[in-house]
């Protein structure tokens, strides 16, 4: 689509809860021609220069034998702990959400009209103002505890403690402009985001939410990464 220079980007902030499949409708979402920006990728791309402040806080035992980040172990240790999940997110989000602003502003200047950005937290963390419109993926609790313990490799107790750390999918219905099914057929969620992506073509929305970036990631940055993937 072309792009309309002069005008601000629109932010959709796609969501979900954990194993929803957040990262399939996103590379959806990519076919279909959107932008798409991920936190969690972003976050793990600075891990090496955030790696000695992560070491200071929560010690060794987080590192693997190359000296690189274990990242089972720091995730087994946040999700049994929410007060190092807290303590991970300051470390973390700072950095990260420098970074997105960055793209975005980088996006914006070279005339994207929309961008989807991908952040697993974004309902819990209180931050939607950083997007103009939220769209939740959603899918049953059976269809997650299959999904983690499938992708991840885990006990069916270990799925069930990650699911546990979420917040309840009604959270983030409530916050949604729109929901995206992905508990039936991959056809069926395809038929969904590209029916979602074509209509926000048609309307062409004027963007608000990135002029709020700055007094938010500078000053009330919130628990918006670490969760998973997809």
């Amino acid at each position: 689509m072309e792009t309309t220079r002069g005008r601000r980007v629109f932010i959709v902030g796609l969501t979900g809860g954990i194993a929803s499949g957040k990262t399939t409708v996103a590379d959806m979402l990519r076919e279909s021609g959107a932008m798409v920006l991920d936190a969690d990728q972003a976050a793990r791309e600075l891990t090496e220069s955030m790696l000695p402040d992560l070491v200071r806080e929560f010690g060794d035992g987080i590192q693997a034998a190359d000296g690189t980040l274990d990242r089972s172990r720091l995730a087994d240790l946040i999700f049994r702990d929410a007060t190092a999940r807290c303590r991970l997110n300051a470390i973390t989000h700072p950095p990260t959400f420098r970074r997105l602003r960055r793209e975005l502003e980088h996006l914006e200047r070279d005339g994207a009209w929309a961008v989807v950005l991908v952040v697993p937290l974004l309902v819990e963390a209180g931050m939607t103002a950083l997007v103009d419109r939220v769209w939740v993926v959603a899918c049953s609790p059976e269809s997650q505890l299959a999904r983690i313990a499938r992708r991840d490799g885990l006990s069916p107790e270990q799925a069930a403690l990650r699911l546990a750390a979420q917040a309840p999918l009604a959270d983030k219905l409530r916050a949604a402009h729109a929901v995206i099914d992905n508990d039936g057929a991959l056809a069926d969620t395809c038929r969904q985001v590209r029916g979602l992506w074509s209509a926000l073509g048609r309307e062409r929305p004027r963007g608000l939410a990135l002029a709020r970036w700055t007094q938010l990631v500078d000053h009330e940055v919130g628990g918006w990464m670490n969760e998973e993937r997809g």
